[in-house]
């Protein structure tokens, strides 16, 4: 069974003061009443640390972000791989010339895929090659 593991593009909302990425862990539940909607996620590269009767968790509406969820593969970097992260790839072409593919990952009708930019297909095929170049909100310009 694969590690559940998500991560969050915080972008807007009324506490949003720059959009950031974060991430959180299901099993956190609720940072304040059960129930509340509220998900406590931490910035990308912090750890959570707890404190007497708190922590360091951040309050976010889910309806404020864009929610990403880990696919259970990792990069050629040992990097692990989430929706909306950007790839890149070596394809042969031929023996003496290869090409340089870019997609995104998406999950479509139950699996991982990787689109558009000249290729469309599984993130099975290729994700032992391919590497994390960035994702969709924090370089756009990649698409």
């Amino acid at each position: 069974m694969r590690e559940l593991k998500f991560r969050a593009w915080y972008h807007k909302g009324t506490y949003c003061k720059e959009p950031k990425m974060y991430w959180f862990d299901l099993m956190w539940g609720n940072t304040s009443q059960q129930g509340s909607g509220w998900i406590g996620m931490l910035p990308i590269g912090e750890t959570r640390k707890y404190r007497m009767m708190s922590d360091n968790r951040k309050q976010i509406d889910p309806y404020d972000c864009e929610i990403m969820q880990y696919t259970g593969l990792k990069d050629k970097n040992g990097v692990a791989i989430y929706e909306r992260d950007i790839l890149q790839w070596h394809e042969d072409v031929s023996d003496f010339h290869d090409r340089i593919i870019c997609g995104t990952v998406e999950f479509v009708r139950g699996r991982y895929i990787l689109s558009p930019r000249g290729y469309y297909g599984s993130l099975v095929k290729v994700w032992l090659d391919a590497v994390i170049i960035g994702n969709v909100f924090e370089n756009p310009e990649l698409l």
